[in-house]
Parts: C-alpha cells; structure tokens; sequence
C-alpha cells in the first residue's frame, strides 16, 4: 500500500513538473468570420485547431512556432438559370475551405498579471476552396482554387490552471495570389480576410 501510495505521488509530481515547464501547447477554437468581402458573404467557420511549441523561454515572453487549420463551409446555395431553351434549371452547390497557417510567435509574461499572455505572431496562410456539385451539367470541382497570403495574429490566453486555458485571437490575412478567382485583384474585398477566434487550449 505505502509502495503504491509512493509511486502515485511520484506520478502526480512528475506531472507537475512537465506541465510547469511545458513546451507544447494544443487549441480548439471557434473561428467567426468578421469580414464583409468574399469570404464573409456566405462562409462560416466550423473548427480550427491549432499546435504550438515554446523553443526559447525568456523571463518576460516564449518564443516559439505554432501550425493552425481550420474548415470553413458556404452554405449551400440555390442558383436560377434560365438555359437557352428558356427553361429554369436550379443548381445547387457548396464550398468547403481549408486553411492552413504556419508562423512563428512571441508571448508575453506580464509580471503584474501572471494568469494574462498576449502575444504576437507573424505567418504565411494557404486557403484550399474545395467545390461540390453541378450547375448546367458543370462540375464544379474543376473551379478548385488556392489563395495565399502573408497574415498577422493579435492573442490573449487566460489560465485557467497551470495546464489549462483560454484564448481570443484576431487574424489578419493579406492575400498575394488570388489564382483564378477573382481578375479584380485590386480592392480589399477580394484581398484581405478578418477571422476572430474563441477557444480553449491544453499545455503539455
């Protein structure tokens, strides 16, 4: 009993000492599309998750990498068209969006509020448009497209305990290659997406 006693103890301190020096971090968030340009007409955010490592670890802030990838739907629309017969055939679609980010990222040790990190991170995102279904006998998936861009993030995390936390974050993505989705490249309702996220997140 005494033996089985010791090695819980043993146990739960070695998890305190791994989660007090933590260097990896794992997130859930809700993402919530804040923008009204072609991204926000229509999109809606399902998840985004996201992992981070800590490799330096300062008094005052963690520098560190993190990779983010989220899924965002269109609703599925209905579109009239009459042909050239002058019948109406309704097509129906939807839009499926993956977004990856890598970056890097500074975070914040405020000494007046310890359980408060803001932080900062610069990145790269790739957004994947995957369509599905058919209008006048076209397939849409052939209109598959990738968008790319330089995107900055703005966080803040409150510690819940050592281990646990949550977040709000702002991204804001700079679109350089609009591909063929759009030939007018140059307003920011085809160049630039504002996506809020609320979360939760786990060190370990």
């Amino acid at each position: 009993m005494k033996k089985k006693l010791l090695i819980a103890l043993l146990f739960i301190s070695s998890i305190k000492v791994f989660t007090q020096d933590s260097k990896f971090s794992f997130e859930a968030n809700f993402p919530i599309i804040v923008d009204n340009n072609f991204f926000g007409d229509g999109y809606k955010g399902v998840i985004d998750l996201g992992l981070k490592y800590r490799f330096i670890k300062l008094n005052f802030a963690n520098i560190g990498v993190g990779l983010n990838t989220g899924v965002y739907k269109d609703n599925i629309s209905d579109i009239n068209i009459f042909d050239t017969n002058g019948i109406l055939i309704i097509g129906n679609y939807s839009v499926t969006t993956w977004i990856i980010q890598p970056k890097a990222f500074l975070e914040f040790n405020l000494k007046s509020t310890q359980k408060l990190h803001p932080s900062f991170s610069i990145g790269y995102t790739s957004m994947d448009f995957n369509f599905s279904g058919s209008i006048l006998g076209v397939d849409l998936s052939e209109f598959d497209d990738n968008l790319e861009g330089f995107s900055l993030n703005l966080g803040i995390t409150y510690d819940i305990s050592k281990q646990f936390f949550i977040q709000a974050q702002y991204d804001f993505t700079s679109l350089s290659d609009l591909g063929n989705s759009d030939t007018d490249s140059g307003t920011t309702y085809n160049t630039q997406v504002n996506i809020l996220k609320l979360g939760l997140g786990v060190r370990f």
